[in-house]
Order: structure tokens, then C-alpha cells, then sequence
């Protein structure tokens, strides 16, 4: 299982953090199940859940993701797969020197994950709308489980 941090633009407003996180085999399945649309409400066993993040600048808080895109499932050859790029938002003022993030899924044995990334400008004469992204680029945490 990885967790992804894909990109963070930084705006005179705030700041868009990029995610993902993919799964195999039996964490994939497990996540299959935890977003899945409960149809039936006689389904007592129906349980949800997603990724856990909170993140900030000074202090961390819940954040909630704004872009919501479609997780990817599939199986092939008796080897399930699962991906989410959940995208969020945090009001942060002027642009800020670092974010720290925090995620967890317990659910699918995502263990807590808590990074702090430093943020510097694309060039010397950047603007509001180029943004600013990761220092470092793109940042991946594998998570050992059991399964794939």
C-alpha cells in the first residue's frame, strides 16, 4: 500500500494538496467495501470510511476533500486493486513555508502517516496563479502490510 503525496500549490489564499493512496489485495478489497454504496438498508454490516487527513500550516485540522474524483477499482487474476486521489483545500492566508500533513486508514491497515513538507517557490518571479509546489517533488510513503 502506498500514500502518495502527489503535488501542493500554494495560492495568496491557500494552499491545494494532491493525494493518493493505492491498494492491493486484501487492504484493496477492504477499501471496496468501506466506500461502497450502502442499497440496502437492512445491511446492518454496512460500514464507511475513507482516508483520515488533517492538515495545516500552524496547527493541524480535519480536512475534507473538495474535489471528489472517481477511486479506481479493479481485479485481474485474483489480485485486487484500489486507488483514490482525494484533492483539499486549506485556507491559509499568504503563502506559508511548510504543511504538515496528516492520514490514516486504519480500516484498510493504512497506518498514520505524518510528513512536513517544506514549500518553495517554482521560480524567483512566480505570481498567485503559478502557485508554488513541493521542494522535494513528489513524495511516496509505502506502507508494509502483510499483503501487497
Amino acid at each position: 500500500m502506498t500514500f502518495d503525496l502527489v503535488r501542493i500549490v500554494a495560492f495568496e489564499c491557500g494552499l491545494s494538496v494532491h493525494l493518493a493512496v493505492t491498494a492491493t489485495g486484501g487492504p484493496a478489497e477492504l477499501a471496496r467495501y468501506q466506500t461502497r454504496r450502502s442499497t440496502d438498508p437492512r445491511d446492518h454490516s454496512a460500514r464507511w470510511s475513507y482516508l483520515a487527513v488533517q492538515a495545516g500550516t500552524d496547527c493541524l485540522a480535519v480536512a475534507d476533500a473538495y474535489l471528489a474524483r472517481p477511486d479506481l477499482q479493479a481485479c485481474a487474476d485474483g489480485i485486487c486493486t484500489y486507488r483514490t486521489d482525494p484533492q483539499y483545500w486549506l485556507n491559509t492566508g499568504p503563502p506559508s513555508e511548510s504543511v504538515t500533513i496528516a492520514a490514516q486508514w486504519p480500516q484498510i491497515g493504512l497506518a498514520p502517516i505524518t510528513t512536513t513538507e517544506s514549500l518553495a517557490p517554482l521560480d524567483q518571479a512566480w505570481t498567485c496563479a503559478y502557485g508554488v509546489r513541493l521542494s522535494r517533488g513528489i513524495g511516496s510513503r509505502q506502507q508494509p502490510t502483510g499483503e501487497g
